[in-house]
């Protein structure tokens, strides 16, 4: 029951802001204490996933508009990113000594702490707007693979990379970011899956987190519609304290 409610909320939320769900669904699934490291990865890349491409079918049949070749771009090379991100994860995984879900704690909460500061004190003053076509391509990539590595959809990060180098409002950037994690997401179950290192796993929570996304990323891709530009501005600054308070309880 709790793994399926925060799937829900977390899908919900991650589909109105553009944060996609996987940044709240790791650390609640971690301070829950009930799953491993592995099995959480795959819960929250299966969940987001499914959130994400709900998002984007209830986005094409209300016609929104956005930049498709931008979008295309940086998404396939999150994709890349996300291969390599999960790659890196896998094998840190082998050794028992390394202390992974203390090390993905730490930087989500470094990073969100420079999101948060970012997006509510530099945005208007720092930002480039990149008309290099390798931009989009760098940027995919390496957020791709941070948002593999850590576990997350990568929501948060993907906001930023799209204020920051190509100056665009959180609104944009929200359904661009959508489109990022579902490729991403795509390629990291995609290689859990060729690799299988799924076997031996307990994913018995995917039959409720699946649903739970899909019906969350349909809701909240309908709400993003309805909300201004402040409040979509204002929930993601809610969640984003929520997100690092639950990391820094997870570490110590």
């Amino acid at each position: 029951m709790i793994a399926l409610l925060v799937a829900l909320c977390a899908s919900l939320v991650g589909a109105i802001s553009g944060i996609g769900g996987g940044v709240i669904i790791k650390p609640l699934l971690d301070l829950s204490g009930n799953y491993s490291t592995a099995v959480i990865s795959i819960l929250s890349s299966a969940t987001v996933f499914s959130m994400s491409a709900a998002a984007l079918f209830k986005h094409y049949r209300l016609h929104t508009k956005f930049d498709m070749k931008f979008a295309t771009y940086i998404a396939i090379s999150s994709m890349i990113g996300g291969l390599l991100g999960q790659s890196l994860l896998s094998s840190l995984l082998k050794f028992d000594n390394i202390p992974i879900k203390q090390i993905q704690n730490f930087v989500l909460m470094i990073l969100l702490i420079i999101v948060l500061i970012y997006m509510n004190k530099f945005k208007e003053k720092y930002h480039w707007h990149l008309k290099n076509p390798l931009a989009p391509i760098l940027v995919g990539i390496f957020f791709g693979f941070l948002s593999a590595f850590l576990g997350i959809g990568g929501g948060p990060i993907n906001l930023v990379a799209l204020t920051l180098f190509f100056s665009m409002n959180t609104k944009s950037a929200s359904v661009i970011s959508v489109f990022m994690i579902f490729f991403s997401q795509a390629s990291k179950l995609s290689q859990v899956l060729l690799t299988q290192s799924y076997m031996g796993l307990d994913l018995v929570a995917l039959l409720y987190m699946i649903p739970a996304g899909i019906v969350g990323g349909l809701i909240g891709s309908k709400l993003n519609h309805q909300f201004t530009e402040k409040q979509i501005h204002n929930l993601f600054n809610i969640v984003l304290c929520f997100v690092i308070i639950t990391t820094i309880i997870n570490l110590f």
